[in-house]
């Protein structure tokens, strides 16, 4: 055996979320915009649904976000929003606690 099967060292096809969480997340612009406060993940797929994305100097402000809206820019080294609304329609304001998500309409 290699060892290769038991490795907890991820491939570049995949990160741990330990280290996605606290990534920056910028703007279409390349503005900073705040940072990945954690992910949420669908249940049966274990697909990441969405992003809770923390705004503010202190992260006093929280919106998930749809996954798929961010892209990685290694130049940046985190992520970029595919629209630059701080706070879109489709976000929705989390709570200190759990946040509590309802599906964007459309999606």
């Amino acid at each position: 055996m290699d060892g290769k099967a038991n490795s907890t060292r991820p491939s570049r096809a995949f990160i741990e979320s330990d280290r996605v969480e606290g990534t920056g997340v910028y703007s279409p612009d390349g503005r900073r915009m705040g940072s990945i406060k954690r992910l949420i993940i669908e249940k049966v797929s274990g697909r990441i649904a969405y992003v809770v994305i923390s705004f503010g100097e202190r992260g006093d402000s929280a919106h998930a976000l749809p996954w798929g809206k961010l892209n990685y820019d290694h130049n940046l080294g985190g992520y970029r929003r595919h629209y630059g609304n701080p706070a879109p329609e489709s976000a929705r304001v989390c709570s200190p606690g759990r946040p509590r998500l309802v599906r964007p309409q459309g999606s």
